[in-house]
């Protein structure tokens, strides 16, 4: 359904609107009020959460989405070492000042 709405999205930008919300919101909206619910502990610095977990999920999906649609899929140590590199970027950055 994505590589669809993806070609027809010049056409059907409405379709394009909600297929793209279909997949990205839950994820976005998850990593969001977690982002939240640690900066009210005081422990990162996430002033615009839904903004920072559509930075976190690009940084963190786009690519191996990107490589799966060329069918290229990595191995399981690479997923877990490229996501362990993406949340430690993504928290460093992240870190009280």
């Amino acid at each position: 359904l994505e590589q669809v709405a993806i070609a027809h999205a010049s056409s059907y930008p409405e379709i394009a609107r909600r297929t793209y919300g279909r997949g990205a919101w839950p994820r976005t909206k998850l990593v969001a009020d977690l982002l939240r619910h640690h900066a009210g502990k005081g422990a990162v610095d996430a002033d615009d959460p839904e903004m920072l977990a559509e930075l976190f999920l690009g940084m963190a999906t786009s690519a191996p989405a990107r490589l799966a649609s060329f069918g290229i899929i990595r191995t399981p140590a690479d997923i877990e070492s490229h996501t362990r590199a993406a949340v430690t970027l993504f928290l460093r950055g992240l870190r009280p000042a």
